[in-house]
């Protein structure tokens, strides 16, 4: 396992915003669902992870080539085989035959809430076993050693820092007396970097999960799964609205009924059954992502929080008027084919 610490913050250390306390830190944030790839040239000191409640963080690091990966996911999101391609980056397995020895230290970190009841929503000990029976098949077809650690420490602060080159574990913790102070269901901690603006807003985060679900077709079955969000020195752009996630989120906008998304979705050859009662927690999961697309809609050209749409097809959503016109030769062609009807 990576050589862990402790960070213990005091009030110096932190600034409070709407009941929030922020720790400024010079750590790039990866965000839930997301992951990033690491190494000597990745600006900072590493990467930095929080709002982790009943979710995990798991650390993949190479001795050897010096490479990292941090992922955010859901414990329920995370198959295992989803770890295989951050493994194979972090052994080198794929851009060259270096000759390395490929060893992987993986650890699973768990947030603050899975002291809690809530903990009893996830098998965690059936997950670990399958997540360990990733590594040993791996091991057993002579593809690389490792050692998988799961964590007895949570994040009680749902928020932790890894470094880049030697992918040390800092624990983030608040000293006694704050977390007190802070309601049991709100996230403890928000770590802040003032020197990255490029980073993705939430609600860009959960629309690329959702249209990642939707390109899935007949798999929606399937967890959400976790995608590239900054990979060694940038950041990875967003996915672009597919037809039918786009067609989706303006129908629930414009206050259709079920019956019109559910066209939507076995028009483009998908799975409905997601849309009216969702019966299992991943599908169940998909459909919340839905309702906060709809909910909370991004710029198409940046991060900013939309505050207008267009008026022709009421399906893109903008900042202001100059982002809008800058996107017009994007968006011309979707909007020609699905304008709204106008009335006589």
């Amino acid at each position: 396992m990576p050589i862990s610490k402790t960070l213990i913050l005091q009030e110096k250390d932190l600034t409070q915003l709407g009941g929030v306390y922020r720790h400024e830190t010079a750590y790039i944030p990866i965000h839930q669902h997301g992951y990033g790839r690491m190494d000597a040239n990745t600006p900072g000191k590493g990467f930095s992870v929080d709002k982790v409640s009943s979710s995990c963080v798991f650390v993949l690091h190479c001795p050897f080539t010096r490479r990292t990966v941090v992922a955010h996911s859901p414990v329920f999101s995370g198959i295992p085989a989803m770890f295989t391609p951050m493994i194979e980056w972090v052994t080198d397995a794929i851009e060259s035959p270096s000759g390395l020895p490929r060893h992987v230290e993986a650890v699973v970190l768990r947030g603050w809430a899975c002291g809690t009841s809530d903990d009893e929503l996830y098998d965690h000990q059936e997950w670990m076993a399958r997540f360990c029976d990733l590594f040993t098949s791996l091991q057993s077809i002579g593809m690389l050693s490792a050692n998988v650690t799961d964590s007895p420490k949570l994040l009680t602060s749902g928020a932790v820092l890894v470094d880049k080159i030697t992918g040390r574990i800092t624990y983030v913790e608040l000293a006694s007396g704050i977390r007190s102070g802070i309601p049991e269901n709100k996230d403890p901690v928000v770590l802040h970097n003032p020197a990255v603006s490029c980073n993705w807003s939430e609600s860009q985060i959960i629309q690329t999960i959702l249209g990642a679900n939707l390109s899935r077709s007949g798999q929606l079955g399937q967890p959400p799964p976790i995608l590239v969000e900054y990979d060694v020195d940038r950041y990875m752009q967003t996915m672009q609205l597919s037809d039918e996630t786009r067609e989706l989120i303006r129908s629930k906008r414009r206050g259709e009924p079920l019956s019109a998304q559910s066209a939507i979705v076995q028009h483009h050859g998908l799975s409905c059954g997601w849309i009216g009662s969702p019966s299992t927690p991943e599908l169940q999961a998909l459909k919340d992502m839905y309702t906060r697309s709809v909910g909370s809609r991004p710029c198409e050209l940046c991060a900013e929080e939309a505050i207008q749409s267009c008026s022709a097809c009421d399906g893109a959503w903008y900042c202001g008027h100059k982002h809008q016109k800058d996107d017009w030769k994007n968006h011309e062609a979707w909007c020609q084919a699905h304008a709204l009807a106008t009335s006589a």
